[in-house]
C-alpha cells in the first residue's frame, strides 16, 4: 500500500449527513464522499460524532469518527475499515466559516512520519 496524503473540506447538510470533497495524491481529480450520523445523540448540525461513510474508490467505505479538540474550532479525524475494524486513514481540520476545512494521511504515511 502506497502512501496516501490528501486534504477536505466537510460541509454539514443537517439532519446528521455530512457531504465532503476530497483530493489525495492517488486522484486526478476531486472526488465526492458523503457520511450519516451513526450516533444520533450528537448535535446533528455540527460535525463531531460517528458516521458511516461512503466514497467512490475501491473499498471506498469506513466508520468516520470526528472528535472536536477541547471546544475550539478543531478538529481529528478516524476512518476506520468496517470489515477489519483497524485504523485507514488519519486527518486534523479546523473550522472556517462553516465549513470543515483539513487534511489526512492513511496509516502508511502515519507509521512513516512516526520515524521521524
Amino acid at each position: 500500500m502506497r502512501k496516501i496524503i490528501g486534504s477536505f473540506v466537510f460541509v454539514n447538510e443537517g439532519s446528521g449527513r455530512l457531504k465532503s470533497t476530497f483530493r489525495n495524491n492517488g486522484t486526478d481529480q476531486p472526488q465526492i464522499e458523503t457520511c450519516q450520523i451513526t450516533n444520533k445523540s450528537s448535535d446533528l448540525n455540527g460535525f463531531a460524532g460517528t458516521y458511516n461513510s461512503i466514497w467512490n474508490e475501491e473499498d471506498g467505505n469506513a466508520t468516520l469518527e470526528i472528535v472536536q479538540v477541547d471546544n475550539s474550532k478543531f478538529y481529528n479525524f478516524t476512518w476506520t475499515n468496517t470489515e477489519t475494524n483497524l485504523p485507514k486513514f488519519f486527518g486534523q481540520g479546523m473550522l472556517f466559516e462553516k465549513i470543515l476545512v483539513g487534511c489526512y494521511w492513511n496509516t502508511q504515511l502515519a507509521q512513516f512520519i512516526q520515524t521521524l
